[in-house]
């Protein structure tokens, strides 16, 4: 690894450093993401790209907390994402992860795949590439297909937190 990046360092992090960091960043095996990871948003496409607006989105308030991954065999496993409306929790919106080529740049990615019955039509358009860029630090690149093509949304932030549930 290039580099070991850690969250608030990523969550300050500009577009254009954070389209550096993931083409750098390492592909993760399906056992090392196992488990409960935390989550925070990292730049959003469609949002001007301010520092002090990301620490604002990631103060709490944004309800996704990350997500949850079981591994179904050594080449694939199912995840979930975690939320909370306080005082409340629920999960939401399943998807089936893959190691596989990335849309853009080098070095395979876990690809997390939505396009799952049960997920409302606008979830299943969603495909996540994840790749290591720090200890137990992820960097998620959110994409959503539209007229036929998956297109960039935002970078998202994951940190392994040890727990399985």
């Amino acid at each position: 690894m290039a580099n070991n990046w850690t969250v608030p360092e990523l969550n300050v992090a500009n577009r254009k450093t954070l389209d550096a960091i993931f083409l750098e960043g390492e592909t993760p095996s399906i056992a090392e993401m196992v488990g409960v990871v935390d989550g925070s948003v990292g730049s959003l496409k469609y949002i001007p790209d301010l520092k002090l607006l990301r620490k604002f989105i990631n103060l709490g308030w944004v309800p996704w907390r990350g997500k949850i991954f079981y591994e179904v065999s050594p080449t694939e496993s199912k995840g979930i994402n975690r939320f909370r409306v306080w005082p409340f929790k629920f999960l939401r919106y399943r998807c089936e992860t893959t190691i596989k080529p990335p849309l853009v740049g080098p070095n395979d990615v876990y690809c997390l795949n939505y396009d799952l019955p049960g997920n409302p039509g606008i979830i299943r358009r969603v495909r996540d590439d994840i790749k290591r860029v720090g200890d137990g630090v992820y960097l998620g690149s959110a994409n959503m297909r539209l007229r036929g093509k998956q297109r960039f949304v935002a970078y998202f932030i994951l940190k392994a937190t040890g727990r399985t549930e």
